[in-house]
């Protein structure tokens, strides 16, 4: 009997595990909501990082707003994002303050090389592990908010390998910070929740 039962409830948990079929807005939400396991955070020191793991289809939908997508105008919009790998930080700081790079500056100065590092030298300083290889950061874009909101993201793609996304392997962000005083940090994105990344449908 107890056999039986250990069989229904891996038949269970096969079934639980099935890939979702979800329309635009929900597929880039999806992305954006920690139950996915694509959104790792981690606090240290005076700061919050969070990394979300996107596909190429993610950033072309944030590309049109999600309105009025059509099949056409998306695969257009797809052509700019395919063949990378895309990844999402966020920093900010614990007490919420306006910015986040402001926190434990000691002059002006070093605010402006917090600024200048994300700007101009952070690239070479991320890097994606598929599974065991090593892929280098292509283009970092590094949004300023300049205090308006109390966050401040950082854009990345990385080239896309022959295995792609859903090749049964973990993906790690490694930083190598340079200025924050948090060192090496690493966010790691587990291959069964990989596996569940939806598939996208149009109306």
């Amino acid at each position: 009997m107890k056999y039986i039962i250990a069989i229904l409830t891996l038949l269970c948990f096969a079934s639980c595990q099935e890939r979702e079929i979800l329309f635009p807005i929900d597929y880039v939400q999806w992305f954006d909501d920690k139950a996915s396991g694509l959104v790792v955070e981690k606090e240290l020191k005076d700061f919050v990082f969070k990394a979300r793991l996107m596909t190429p289809e993610v950033m072309a939908l944030r590309d049109l707003k999600h309105e009025n997508v059509t099949v056409d105008n998306f695969q257009s919009t797809l052509k700019k994002f395919g063949g990378n790998y895309y990844v999402q930080v966020r920093i900010s700081d614990k007490e919420g303050n306006k910015h986040a790079l402001d926190k434990g500056v000691t002059s002006q100065n070093e605010f402006y090389q917090r600024v200048a590092y994300f700007n101009f030298l952070a690239e070479p300083d991320f890097k994606l592990l598929a599974g065991t290889d090593t892929l280098h950061c292509k283009l970092l874009h590094f949004e300023n908010t300049y205090g308006l909101v109390p966050f401040n993201d950082i854009q990345m793609a990385f080239p896309a390998d022959a295995g792609g996304l859903h090749s049964n392997r973990d993906f790690t962000l490694i930083w190598d910070d340079k200025v924050l005083g948090v060192g090496t940090v690493k966010f790691r994105f587990d291959k069964e929740d990989i596996q569940l990344i939806p598939e996208l449908k149009f109306r």
